[in-house]
């Protein structure tokens, strides 16, 4: 019997011996399932996965500082002393006597006139539809004056936090960091607009914008982001948890996927569903804007849905949906305590007259009929309207379509932060942009401060030296970039805060996190600018446990509903603190 034992013993082991060698070999075994169309993917870990892997411990500090911001959080006033005698999350160093944020203050102390001084935020889908931006904007208008909401994209892959947006099918969603469009003339939001006439979509599809679906729900800000587009490259070394964001790159093999070398710039990489999509677009648009056959229009009735034909794809066998269009739309319905006395449209290249026509949903009229001349350069247009309507419906007519950059809800005067978030963005898509474009743009609407709160998409793929070296010198291009581009205009970079990774079921610290903070704080200090330490903010390596437990982030990153709240309350009174110090070092 114990001879038996032995033997299996014995089989055992060797059969883990063979899987263990196999793996190393081959870490991936992909078994076709019946049928044929699918597989079962089966990974082993690597040798460095085993040996890397750092569970998530609790963090005592983390506990007491949000024990700290949910207390001062009942008293808008309460920190702003505190981090006036003890700002240590905002650096803000002097370099020949002038610091980084001297600009935006000395702006910021005559603001309050009949002119509106921007702040630009910039960032992933940490604040995408307005995420964290509209708590800023709140701050600022309560402290200087201003009223409106700024920038909203036509058409966005998510919804909007703070007013209700519905786009047409047949919008076309170009940004910098995917979907490009092949020139460099994009809104300083690095996005761009146009609709075509017809679009085949499948029949389930509820697509707004062509690019990708946005989620349909109204957007919660307790919830973190919509998943990104998965990575089918299937060459990830892991997966980030669910919610954030996925820019498909697989830094092991820099050189070739994220580091282009012998081109003029680093350049993110789309994963093949997302490289597909692109391809289909511009298919699509190339199709709209040409003669491509007879287009049906709808029954001229504003207030009927747009016409929808079906067709049936006959090699695949799958029914498509093919929707024709004679106009696209946005319809917008602000919610009460919203306000705002002006609504303009920023645009492009016009290579056709487009009409405009705006109706009042509440009052069930036309209340604006004009159009967009052939134009080449960077426009704002403010419509002419009887009163700022708070359910309306804007229609875009024109044989080919104009370069279009988005809608702009303004108040008189005081202060205006513009919501520029892409899902997926590590931020080097900006350098895509015409700098003289870029800062033409800057001057006209008078943008006074650049907030650029990136990372954390390439922190999950800093795993050796080499990669951090790699992203560090990619950021430093970007703030070079950026100060060369605007050197009148302050830049304050957020830092990424902490994350973890879903690693087999398990939550795991990223060994390389607190160094790629540093990192970047180094890279935004070398270039003039002023940093914001997230990650310090909430308590350091291995915070995040305690920050999701507590419901105010993800475990990805995603800040949550009230984790939003504190992140912007600090980053504001930070902000207050040196503004207080900048004017007691002018007088």
């Amino acid at each position: 019997m114990k001879n038996k034992f032995t033997e299996a013993l014995k089989i055992v082991v060797l059969f883990n011996l063979l899987l263990l060698g196999y793996s190393i070999i081959n870490p991936r075994i992909h078994i076709p399932l019946p049928g044929g169309k699918d597989t079962l993917d089966i990974k082993f870990p690597s040798f460095r996965e085993l040996t890397e892997i750092k569970v998530i411990e609790e963090n005592k500090k983390a506990e007491d500082l949000i024990g700290k911001y949910l207390e001062n959080g009942k008293n808008d006033e309460a920190q702003t002393g505190d981090a006036a005698e003890e700002n240590q999350l905002l650096i803000n160093k002097a370099v020949k006597g002038k610091r980084p944020l001297d600009n935006f203050f000395r702006a910021l102390e005559s603001a309050g006139g009949s002119r509106t001084l921007r702040i630009a935020h910039y960032g992933d889908s940490q604040i995408e539809g307005d995420r964290i931006t509209q708590l800023l904007r709140g701050k600022f208008q309560q402290k200087f004056g201003g009223s409106g909401i700024g920038y909203v994209p036509l058409a966005d892959i998510t919804n909007h936090v703070t007013i209700t947006r519905t786009s047409s099918k047949n919008w076309i969603r170009y940004t910098v960091f995917s979907n490009k469009y092949g020139g460099d003339k994009y809104a300083l939001s690095g996005m761009m607009f146009r609709f075509s006439k017809a679009v085949t979509v499948d029949d389930e599809d509820s697509t707004d914008a062509v690019e990708e679906s946005p989620e349909k729900e109204e957007v919660n800000p307790d919830e973190k982001p919509a998943e990104e587009v998965p990575d089918t490259s299937g060459q990830g070394e892991g997966t980030v948890a669910p919610g954030a964001d996925t820019t498909s790159l697989n830094l092991s093999g820099v050189k070739k996927e994220f580091v282009k070398t012998g081109k003029k710039q680093k350049q993110e990489i789309r994963n093949s569903a997302r490289h597909n999509a692109e391809k289909k677009n511009i298919k699509e648009e190339q199709d709209a804007n040409g003669s491509g056959g007879t287009v049906n229009p709808p029954v001229n009735n504003i207030f009927l849905p747009l016409t929808e034909l079906f067709k049936q794809d006959d090699s695949t066998k799958v029914k498509k949906k093919t929707l024709y269009f004679d106009k696209a739309s946005v319809e917008i319905r602000i919610p009460p305590g919203v306000s705002y006395s002006r609504l303009g449209l920023m645009y492009g290249k016009v290579p056709d007259d487009c009409k405009i026509e705006i109706y009042d949903y509440s009052k069930r009229k036309k209340i604006y009929s004009g159009s967009l001349t052939e134009s080449r350069g960077f426009n704002i247009m403010y419509f002419d309207l009887p009163r700022m309507p708070d359910n309306f419906r804007i229609d875009f007519k024109a044989d080919k379509s104009p370069d279009l950059y988005g809608l702009m809800f303004e108040g008189g005067g005081g202060i205006q932060v513009d919501n520029y978030g892409i899902r997926g963005h590590a931020g080097i898509g900006l350098e895509l942009i015409d700098p003289d474009y870029l800062a033409m743009q800057y001057r006209q609407l008078n943008t006074k401060l650049l907030i650029l709160q990136y990372g954390a998409n390439a922190a999950p793929y800093v795993k050796s030296e080499k990669t951090l070296k790699e992203i560090t010198e990619m950021y430093e291009k970007l703030f070079r970039t950026i100060r060369k581009v605007a050197p009148d205009i302050s830049v304050l970079v957020i830092g990424p805060g902490d994350m973890s990774l879903n690693k087999g079921g398990r939550y795991i610290a990223l060994p390389y996190q607190s160094r790629l903070k540093n990192a970047i704080k180094k890279a935004a200090e070398d270039n003039g600018c002023a940093f914001f330490d997230t990650y310090e903010m909430m308590g350091g390596e291995n915070s995040i446990l305690t920050w999701s437990s507590k419901g105010l982030s993800a475990k990805d990153g995603h800040f949550l509903g009230k984790g939003q709240e504190i992140l912007s309350k600090q980053v504001f009174d930070a902000l207050m603190a040196e503004f207080e110090k900048y004017k007691e070092r002018k007088n």
